[in-house]
């Protein structure tokens, strides 16, 4: 049982890096396009509806 703990926390904490990562990477994509505002509306946008969307699916689960 800790094992199958182990690797779902371990794939959690890769999925969060790989999620922190493109983020960053589409920020300074669209930093060059876009203004200022709009960047930082979409980074509250991303960051408020990535934990609730995360909370929905350990719910429904």
């Amino acid at each position: 049982m800790r094992q199958i703990l182990t690797d779902e926390s371990g794939i959690k904490l890769r999925l969060n890096l790989i999620i922190a990562l493109s983020s960053a990477v589409l920020l300074v994509l669209l930093l060059s396009v876009l203004s200022l505002e709009i960047v930082f509306i979409g980074i509250l946008l991303v960051g408020i509806g990535f934990p609730v969307l995360f909370l929905l699916v350990i719910l429904l689960r």
